[in-house]
Parts: C-alpha cells; sequence; structure tokens
C-alpha cells in the first residue's frame, strides 16, 4: 500500500522539518518544461464548506491532490488569507503519480457570521502556478451580547434613560450569574428572566435580557465605563464577558465645537479663534474666565501647560437675548512646545449647576520663519 504523505495547516499543533510562510515573497520564476516532462497538480475537491459551525473549538478539512503530470510536482509555499492557520509542509517534492493530502485546521474564535478564506497551493504546475483551494463556515458564538456597545447618547441632567442588552448562550445550562457596572454611577441593572430559543439553524440557545437605566443622570460630562457580565455553564464554569459604556450627560449650557483643531502655526503667533455658549433652557448666564487646564498624561499627572497669553471677549449673539454668547479668544503656543500641542480650555460662568465648560485645543508647530516669511507675532487668520 502507498503511503500518502501530508501537509498540514495548523497553528503551533505539530512541529515540520520545513515551515512555510503565510505571506511570503513572490517564487522565483523557474524555467517552464517541456509540456511532456512538466507536473500537473489536481485537487479533486477545491471547496470546503464546513456548515454551521460554533467558535469554542478548531475544526479539520483535507484537501486531497496528486501529481498527474510526468515531472516532479515542486511545492514551493502555501499561502492563507488570514491569520488562522499556519502552513507547516513536511514534504516539497511528488513524484509522477503521487498523492498528498493538505489538512486544514480552521480556528474560529472571534469570528461570527459567513465565513470564506482561501488557502493558495504555490508549485511549479506550468498550467496552474498558483491553485486556490476555499474553506467556508457560518459560525455561531456559543456566548453572544448584543448591543457589543451599550450606548446611552445625550442625556439631559437629571432625565432617565434605558437600554437593553441580550446576552445569548448556547451550552447547556447557560445562566446569567452576575452583572456589574464599573467607572460610571446612577445606573440601576436589571436582569429579565430567560427565554429559551430555538432555531433550526443554529440549534437550541437560552436568551436573557439586561435592563440598563440610567437613573435621573446626577453627572454633567462623558459616561465612560464598563459592563462585565459573568455567566456560568451546567459544569460551573463562569465566563465574564466585557463591554464598553459610552453617552454623555447634558448640561444646560452647551458648548460649540467642543474640540478644536487650529491647524497649523509659527512660534509666538497669535492664534485667534471663536466659540458658542448657548443655554437649552433659555437661562441667562455669564462667561466670567477662559484659562488653561492641562490634559492628564499617560502617567495620571497633568501635563506641563502649553498657552500662554490667553484672552477672551464674550458678545451676546443677540442684544436682546443674553442666552448665547460668541465667545472670541486669543493665545499663543509656549516657545518651548515642540511640534504639536494638545490642551483643554476651561469656559468658567456664573451658573452654579455648570461653572465650567471644557474645550479641547490642538494643533501643530511650524518650523521657525525664514527672513522672507511672516514675523512672529503675526496674528492667525481669525476663523471658528
Amino acid at each position: 500500500m502507498r503511503t500518502i504523505p501530508t501537509i498540514t495547516l495548523a497553528s503551533m499543533l505539530a512541529l515540520a522539518p520545513v515551515a512555510l510562510a503565510q505571506q511570503g515573497p513572490e517564487p522565483a520564476s523557474q524555467p517552464k518544461p517541456p509540456a511532456e516532462e512538466a507536473p500537473k497538480l489536481v485537487v479533486p475537491e477545491r471547496v470546503h464548506d464546513f456548515g454551521v459551525i460554533t467558535d469554542d473549538k478548531k475544526v479539520r478539512t483535507e484537501f486531497v491532490f496528486r501529481n498527474e503530470g510526468k515531472g516532479t510536482l515542486v511545492i514551493n509555499n502555501i499561502r492563507t488569507t488570514c491569520g488562522c492557520t499556519t502552513p507547516e509542509l513536511e514534504k516539497k517534492e511528488y513524484a509522477p503519480g503521487e498523492s498528498g493530502q493538505i489538512v486544514v485546521y480552521y480556528d474560529p474564535h472571534n469570528r461570527s457570521g459567513p465565513q470564506n478564506r482561501t488557502v493558495t497551493i504555490e508549485s511549479n504546475d506550468p498550467d496552474n502556478p498558483r491553485l486556490p483551494l476555499t474553506i467556508k463556515a457560518n459560525i455561531v458564538r456559543m456566548l453572544e451580547v448584543s448591543p457589543a456597545i451599550v450606548r446611552f447618547g445625550q442625556v439631559p441632567k437629571g432625565e432617565s434613560r434605558a437600554v437593553m442588552v441580550d446576552v445569548t448562550g448556547r451550552m447547556p445550562g447557560f445562566a446569567i450569574q452576575d452583572v456589574e457596572v464599573m467607572r460610571v454611577e446612577g445606573i440601576e441593572v436589571e436582569i429579565l428572566d430567560p427565554e429559551t430559543l430555538e432555531d433550526e439553524t443554529t440549534g437550541p440557545a437560552v436568551r436573557q435580557t439586561i435592563l440598563l437605566t440610567l437613573k435621573n443622570a446626577p453627572k454633567i460630562g462623558p459616561i465612560q465605563g464598563a459592563l462585565a457580565i459573568k455567566v456560568t455553564d451546567a459544569d460551573g464554569k463562569i465566563t465574564q464577558k466585557n463591554i464598553s459604556i459610552l453617552g454623555e450627560v447634558l448640561g444646560d449650557l452647551v458648548l460649540k465645537p467642543r474640540q478644536l483643531n487650529v491647524g497649523s502655526v509659527r512660534p509666538g503667533m497669535v492664534v485667534e479663534r471663536h466659540v458658542t455658549v448657548s443655554s437649552r433652557e433659555l437661562r441667562r448666564f455669564k462667561i466670567l474666565k477662559v484659562e488653561e487646564r492641562p490634559l492628564k498624561g499617560i502617567d495620571g499627572k497633568p501635563r506641563a501647560p502649553q498657552l500662554t497669553d490667553i484672552s477672551f471677549d464674550a458678545v451676546p449673539a443677540d442684544p436682546d437675548d443674553p442666552n448665547k454668547y460668541v465667545v472670541g479668544f486669543k493665545f499663543k503656543p509656549r516657545e518651548e512646545v515642540v511640534r504639536q500641542f494638545f490642551t483643554q480650555l476651561v469656559f468658567i460662568t456664573d451658573r452654579k449647576d455648570q461653572p465650567e465648560l471644557m474645550l479641547r485645543v490642538l494643533g501643530r508647530i511650524d518650523a521657525p520663519p525664514t527672513p522672507n516669511q511672516t514675523p512672529a507675532g503675526a496674528a492667525a487668520k481669525p476663523g471658528g
């Protein structure tokens, strides 16, 4: 009986004498042999569909091939279109009439839905130097959380808003064990009763809904936190899934824009810009001061000040309606700032319920001017 050599494509599943790179250089061109001496790579079944699979374990298939030519078949490389497999080649040459098989291990972890991947055999077959093989699958996650991010959107201070999160488990004995809200205040959690799902394609599953309610939005500013969901199965195994919580609690006063890119400026140049501040509830207010408050660095400590010579002028957009101001302001990047600046300006108001509004400011520092260019200290063109 003939021994069939095996080519395996598996990530760290076995060591092999020769390893082929997933994305290597193009194979060097080789002289084309006469037709009567050429090898011929034949793969009878070039497409394999795994069908519906779960994302918790690897799957395996085999592509049988043979050399139906007159010359020796040399496999130069095997390429894949994803990082899910690492080609390993035990043997590169196959005599006329010799057969082999390519074993493909596909790892569906962190994937979902229809998938289509290609494995390309590069050989010295003059008619098919690059022969593609296709693997398909429809991946269903054993644990699925929808939506993937909790978004409360913009919530006026003092109001409430609810968001539902569906958690679906396909493992036996699935149940939500615990839910924790991290780094966000004022969110109430309610876990609703489980619901059994029956699907002819994906099989049975259990879905539980988590109701998150932001009650009487307490603190003005961005909502940036996380939801930690712990689930268990029939064996008592605990799995934790974390998703982000995003949103913003709005105060009465609205600053537009809230981030300003001033572009390129030269050292010593005066930058002039303007923003608008308005009251959604049409309540009177005043802008008392504008000052810099540097952002924190990676170490959590505030950066050094990046702006100097800050001044402002707040003018009512309508003289008869002091509920909206156009605030013009000026500043210079500090001389010690190199290449770019990224900081924030604080607009201080007379309102106790909203004493501060934050504006992030960024820009780039150009090289010093030459004698023929605009001298330092010239004003940049105003704009908003």
